[in-house]
């Protein structure tokens, strides 16, 4: 119906519930993102006496509502170590490299976070390894932390008698690093390709090699080495069209037609007997209908993409960045005890063919 109807007169419990309800909202404050406060540390969004003042008036209000109200999420509090202090690396990386295994680029970029789990630790300072090893790198701190003590001595620690918030990450410093065939930051995973032509076949051999570094905290390692359509039509038919010769113990060598080429699963590098391995296979090209071209095909069989996961670390294995000791800001014979992880997500890691 669309004849208007009065308005329902207000109970006392709904006005009290309203009256409630509106002075929740007006107290909690606008968010400002990280607020350094010299009593209350570095604040996230409102400030925990708003938030237990709201919370009383925020429960009476649920509880006269007249319809039941949707539970509160719980807060998500970072997992402990045990430690007074939690610190964590995490970098993303981007490489290509030359069927040669001479290296093309490689970027990375990354952050540090810490996370004060003790009152004591929120006065933390914190000392880096050489970080000034990697020549190029660029590295950014948060407008709170002490911009001379970095500079000076590559300590991490806020300003003045500002204290980290306990319970929370914090982000603290950012780095960004670029470079080629010089650089002094080394690929985790090298790819060596050996194809030999002929007219009936190409013969590839692929070899990789895990770095030390990472040889037990690298796990699910993958390459995917896509097919040109003439190929993979008839190998989507014919599984013998790839002819797999040596392949690692262990590993797999399959066509996967989602992927769009053949994927060598190889699995883990979890001692030294699998940081190193190889495969060979041949392509028959005599069973493609039509004119093929060896260099065509070949072209077509790059970039191969790899995938890994690189977690675990006590330290970055990519970049010398790590941890060296962690004391009182204001007292350096006051210890504080730490943990310390990193990981790796790898955004692109491509094998290109060499370009003479």
């Amino acid at each position: 119906s669309s004849a208007p109807r009065p308005a329902a007169a207000a109970t006392p419990s709904t006005s009290a519930s309203s009256a409630a309800m509106g002075s929740s909202v007006a107290a909690a404050p606008k968010g400002k993102g990280l607020v350094l406060s010299s009593k209350k540390g570095l604040q996230l969004g409102a400030p925990k006496g708003a938030a237990a003042a709201a919370a009383p008036a925020a429960a009476a209000a649920s509880g006269n509502a007249r319809s039941p109200a949707a539970p509160a999420a719980a807060a998500v509090v970072p997992a402990s170590s045990g430690k007074d202090l939690d610190v964590k690396i995490v970098e993303q990386l981007s490489v290509e490299m030359n069927q040669d295994a001479t290296l093309s680029n490689i970027q990375m970029r990354g952050e540090l976070s810490l996370c004060a789990q003790t009152e004591d630790a929120g006065f933390a300072a914190v000392q880096l390894v050489d970080t000034g090893a990697v020549a190029g790198a660029q590295f950014k701190t948060h407008p709170q932390i002490d911009k001379e003590m970095w500079g000076n001595s590559h300590v991490v620690c806020g300003k003045g008698d500002r204290p980290f918030p306990v319970g929370h990450d914090i982000t603290v410093l950012k780095w960004m690093y670029s470079g080629d065939a010089t650089s002094q930051v080394q690929p985790p995973l090298n790819v060596t390709c050996w194809p030999t032509a002929s007219r009936e076949s190409i013969l590839m051999t692929i070899e990789y090699e895990v770095s030390d570094a990472c040889v037990g905290s690298m796990k699910n390692i993958a390459l995917v080495m896509p097919l040109p359509p003439e190929v993979a039509s008839v190998q989507e038919r014919d599984s013998d069209i790839i002819e797999i010769g040596e392949v690692q113990d262990g590993t797999e060598f399959v066509y996967d037609a989602e992927k769009g080429g053949m994927v060598w699963h190889i699995g883990n590098a979890e001692n030294a007997d699998q940081k190193n391995g190889s495969i060979e296979f041949s392509i028959n090209l005599e069973r493609i209908p039509g004119d093929i071209d060896f260099n065509a095909v070949l072209q077509q069989l790059f970039p191969m993409h790899v995938s890994f996961d690189l977690d675990g670390t006590a330290a970055s294995p990519i970049s010398p960045l790590a941890v060296d000791s962690v004391t009182q800001r204001h007292d350096a014979s006051h210890a504080i005890s730490f943990s310390q992880i990193s990981s790796v997500n790898v955004v692109k890691y491509d094998i290109l063919l060499n370009q003479f």
